[in-house]
């Protein structure tokens, strides 16, 4: 069974991933400043 907390906004599944702990916070920082820029009904 797929976790969902440990699926990504780029798509990726963190669960299978070494880097865990590092793509979460990118992904939260990448989502953040798309909706500074206006795109946050994007990705």
């Amino acid at each position: 069974m797929v976790d969902l907390r440990f699926v990504t906004y780029c798509g990726l599944y963190c669960g299978l991933c070494t880097e865990r702990g590092r793509i979460p916070r990118q992904a939260a920082a990448l989502r953040e400043l798309m909706r500074k820029e206006g795109y946050e009904t994007w990705g």
